[in-house]
């Protein structure tokens, strides 16, 4: 097999500038709550678009080669696909959103994808994402020991939930930067400073992941590093990076561990991460210690290849006994194994189970929704296989598939069912088309290069990998600082060589003209930077309306009509529009408004419930009644659309603005009996349909 070394300049690849851009990009979504709203990603979005455009507008370094072309236009293809999907979806101001964000993570593919990137440059943009997002996490912890009130930083009874405003999507971030840090500590070409920096900056990456205590994160992180150890070049030096920074994890494992058992306890948190900051600070500095350490032998001692492979195999070995080891201390822990893997599946298949207080999330109960969102996904695959409900439209069929009223998810905590179920098997088949070609030109830069060169290409294939499998149990697709980063660094893994082999040139045809192509990419790009700017001014109008409408509702409504015009599917600013005419007691306009919110989102219960609370305030019952029999026949599990039909029924007076603060507030996840007794006093009346 040929094997490529490229010494060329780190900065000459022509879409370098473009590169940096976009990990910046990556950088600002997650400083920013990992990018979720619109308001977020759709402006940035644009300049995204945009700046790819113009690189576009130069010329080509490089055919596309077969393969690559391939990958390409499946990838354009499922972009395609989804955005087709607002055709039949039932939330098509949803889809609209969920297309956008496909859009955009095309564009973090093809910004590396399209041209040829050199060994060096490839390594410098793992640095500067690798570097970015530690820098990112250690100004973040350090906030978090110095804050008076660090509650703000920690969540869900103690785990660590920013920047990203979600505990697991958190650990994400942090690991999806790990495999990069992780690869530059164990290389040889970078200087003693740098490793020993990029060794510290893998073990604080690994010790904030701990602190956000993400079961799923601890299933598939030995898949994960299995799989970056297969794909690296040099395998020994990966294995040894990661024990080094494991070790240093384990070294500190208590005082992480505290914040969570502890905080949940009742312990004061503020000295809880101050102790796990000073403990992660120790950990970091020992950790660049030893790859100084590292480095200085590594300029001192080369190891023949015979010696390479009896290392490489007691490592393996190691790990293997190690795994052993651990399995069989886990069985002896328990009475009976089989009743064991029972118990935690019936835990996994249960909506909710009391958790002991004090003790670690990784060894607390597995009851959750997952399961409930997994089957309600694979039955609405079941029911549309071909082309499924539509881009981010599962949180209608959810409400109507529930068994319980203790969760509301607007997506399900898979991507590949996410994709089976809202696209069907044309976009599964366009994506996993995409992913087989952008992973064989991955595996094949990682082949061609050298054994170092070739271990960035596994480096940056891996923080794919790693996104694939843990989104697989996780709601990842929808944080464009996880997804955004994966698919770019897919991307990278597998861009051209610049003086790589010729790639296999297309059949040979007659070319269009190139004022035809060029026009072809104007246009693209102008309907691409539509589609993210509309949305992006209409959840930003929408929002701008939340904090004046109580002193200046005119304005307010002014807002929230150029919201729906600029977004014609949303029925969201007709909503809240109508949601403040309430308020102010303007029931024909809340009433009309409603109505047109009906007509672009016709399955949309919360509509129907206002349009209820608009009969009940008109003294109209009658048509009330039918107006939250059409709300409970959208949303059947609710509570609060079953109080309301139930008092409706029974001519019993009815706070509209009480209504609405049980959900602003999730008292709807309570039961009947709970809400009567806290917000009803069901004392004084007896309900009944009777």
């Amino acid at each position: 097999m040929e094997v490529r070394t490229n010494r060329a300049p780190a900065f000459d690849s022509p879409a370098w500038p473009v590169g940096v851009l976009v990990v910046g990009i990556w950088v600002f979504w997650a400083a920013a709550g990992g990018g979720v709203t619109p308001t977020v990603w759709g402006l940035i979005g644009v300049g995204l678009v945009l700046l790819l455009g113009l690189a576009l507008a130069l010329p080509a370094p490089i055919g596309l080669g077969r393969l690559r072309g391939a990958s390409l236009a499946a990838l354009a293809a499922f972009v395609a696909w989804s955005f087709l999907s607002l055709l039949w979806a039932d939330v098509p101001g949803d889809a609209w959103e969920g297309a956008d964000k496909t859009l955009l993570y095309a564009a973090c593919f093809s910004a590396f994808a399209l041209w040829p990137w050199s060994d060096r440059s490839v390594t410098a943009t793992l640095a500067l994402f690798a570097g970015s997002i530690a820098m990112l996490g250690a100004v973040t912890l350090g906030r978090a020991a110095f804050a008076a009130d660090p509650s703000g930083f920690v969540r869900e009874g103690g785990r660590f939930v920013e920047p990203v405003d979600y505990a697991n999507a958190n650990v994400a971030l942090w690991t999806s930067a790990l495999w990069p840090a992780v690869y530059l500590a164990s290389s040889r070409n970078l200087p003693a400073p740098l490793r020993a920096a990029f060794l510290a900056a893998a073990g604080l990456l690994l010790e904030l992941s701990v602190l956000g205590q993400s079961r799923g994160w601890l299933l598939v992180l030995p898949v994960a590093a299995a799989s970056f150890v297969v794909l690296s070049r040099q395998r020994l030096r990966v294995m040894l990076g990661l024990a080094l920074s494991g070790l240093a994890t384990l070294a500190v494992i208590s005082p992480l561990l505290a914040v969570f058992e502890r905080s949940d306890a009742g312990e004061p948190l503020a000295g809880l991460l101050d102790r796990a900051a000073v403990f992660i600070l120790i950990s970091c500095l020992c950790l660049g210690a030893a790859g100084w350490a590292w480095a200085f032998l590594d300029s001192r001692v080369e190891l023949d290849r015979r010696a390479h492979r009896v290392a490489g195999t007691s490592a393996v070995l190691l790990v293997l006994l190690a795994a052993i080891a651990g399995v069989g201390v886990g069985i002896a822990r328990v009475e009976s194994p089989g009743g064991w893997i029972r118990e935690q599946w019936d835990e996994f298949t249960t909506s909710y189970v009391e958790s002991d207080e004090g003790t670690s999330r990784f060894t607390d109960t597995l009851s959750g929704d997952r399961y409930q969102q997994w089957q309600v996904a694979w039955q609405e695959f079941r029911d549309h296989p071909v082309a499924g409900i539509g881009a981010d439209n599962f949180a209608v069929p959810y409400l109507l598939r529930r068994a319980d009223n203790l969760h509301e998810p607007r997506y399900p905590h898979s991507t590949p069912l996410r994709i089976l179920s809202q696209l069907g098997v044309v976009g599964a088949a366009l994506f996993a088309a995409f992913c087989a070609g952008a992973i064989t030109l991955a595996w094949r830069r990682r082949s061609r290069s050298d054994p170092v060169a070739g271990g960035a290409a596994a480096a940056a294939l891996t923080v794919f990998v790693y996104w694939l499998l843990h989104g697989s149990v996780d709601v990842f697709w929808e944080v464009p600082a996880l997804a955004g980063a994966a698919f770019g660094m897919l991307g990278l893994a597998g861009a051209a060589l610049p003086r790589g082999p010729a790639p296999l040139p297309w059949p040979r045809r007659k070319r269009a003209p190139r004022w035809i192509v060029r026009a072809g990419l104007a246009a693209g790009v102008l309907a691409a930077t539509a589609s993210l700017a509309l949305p992006w001014l209409s959840s930003t109008y929408t929002d701008a309306s939340g904090g004046i409408w109580r002193h200046d509702p005119d304005v307010a409504y002014e807002r929230l009509a150029l919201a729906a015009d600029l977004n014609p599917l949303s029925a969201s600013p007709l909503v809240i529009d109508a949601s403040i005419a309430l308020e102010r007691g303007e029931l024909d306009r809340a009433r009309n408004a409603l109505r047109e919110a009906l007509g672009r989102e016709p399955k949309s219960w919360y509509a129907a419930f206002q349009l209820a609370m608009v009969g009940v305030m008109a003294g109209d019952f009658p048509t009330a009644d039918v107006w939250i029999t059409r709300a409970q026949e959208l949303n059947p599990r609710d509570p609060v659309v079953e109080i309301a039909k139930r008092m409706i029924r029974l001519r019993l007076p009815l706070d509209p603005s009480l209504l609405n603060r049980l959900y602003r507030d999730a008292e709807n996840r309570h039961s009947v009996d709970y809400i009567l007794n806290e917000y009803f006093g069901r004392k004084r009346f007896t309900l009944s349909d009777s």
